[in-house]
């Protein structure tokens, strides 16, 4: 048996081979990565304290953006939202009231009228204790619901900037839901 010797052209040939293989598979790597990351869940780190106790400032959250698209959110759901006066800026907030519903805010209370269901008394045991549900003087207390916006409040309500100033969102603006790593590592 003789060694078989191959020509500077073979090796040459089986190099591109695999140097194509191995560019392709960084480029599909990075075309996953890519579509993970820009169209189903986006990292973000938390900015301010209108949500404390359940997310504390600087915290790592991640937005789950693809079941945005085709499920609607959910009373109690954890959102993040393009904020209505700075589209460059996003906000994370919980979904309080929903389209068609109005939203009376009755000395710290919360109660939602709903119309075939009768009102309901929110019982919110994830806000801070020391937390007020207040209106600014001569804002109304009452929020009429239009179809596809939904009323988002922070946990933390003395220090949050929400639907009570700026009103009902529309769903556009709602990135996607907030998925719980805060409670994985705590």
């Amino acid at each position: 048996m003789q060694p078989v010797f191959r020509s500077k052209i073979e090796y040459l040939k089986d190099s591109e081979r695999y140097l194509a293989k191995i560019v392709g598979l960084f480029a599909r790597t990075i075309l996953i990565v890519f579509v993970i990351r820009f169209f189903i869940f986006e990292p973000t780190i938390s900015d301010g304290t209108s949500m404390e106790p359940t997310i504390i400032d600087n915290e790592f959250i991640i937005t789950e953006k693809l079941s945005a698209l085709f499920v609607p959110p959910r009373r109690y759901d954890i959102v993040n939202l393009a904020d209505p006066a700075d589209r460059s800026r996003t906000l994370v907030k919980r979904v309080i009231g929903l389209p068609g519903e109005t939203v009376e805010i009755k000395g710290n209370r919360i109660v939602i009228s709903r119309a075939l269901k009768g009102d309901l008394i929110l019982s919110e045991q994830y806000m801070r204790t020391d937390s007020i549900t207040l209106i600014r003087y001569g804002a109304s207390s009452t929020f009429a619901i239009p179809p596809h916006s939904y009323f988002l409040l922070g946990d933390n309500r003395t220090y949050s900037r929400d639907s009570r100033e700026f009103g009902p969102v529309h769903r556009s603006l709602i990135i996607g839901r907030v998925i719980a790593p805060f409670d994985i590592f705590r």
